[in-house]
């Protein structure tokens, strides 16, 4: 009874220090969008975004190509401050 009540408290303490998983959705807002998009690149138009931001986005983008890498090919400006980021998904 004693062991009993032990390996029940003990699955009790053990269940408490586990951390839950929380996944939680990357919002990206309404400044990253996507121009084209190929098979092995993507085009995305951005403003007001860290390019770091974007380039989180585009490994996520490139993952859901089953590709491994995401590799910024293209940097230009865009009319109205936007500037376009050409990005290859390398296999």
């Amino acid at each position: 009874m004693k062991k009993l009540i032990t390996l029940s408290l003990l699955c009790v303490f053990l269940s408490a220090c586990t951390k839950p998983v929380i996944k939680k959705e990357i919002d990206f807002g309404s400044d990253i969008r996507i121009i084209k998009d190929f098979s092995n690149h993507i085009t995305y138009e951005y403003k007001n975004t860290p390019l770091d931001q974007l380039k989180l986005k585009a490994v996520l983008d490139c993952n859901k190509k089953h590709c491994k890498q995401a590799k910024l090919k293209n940097l230009y400006l865009h009319k109205d401050g936007y500037r376009r980021a050409e990005i290859l998904c390398i296999r």
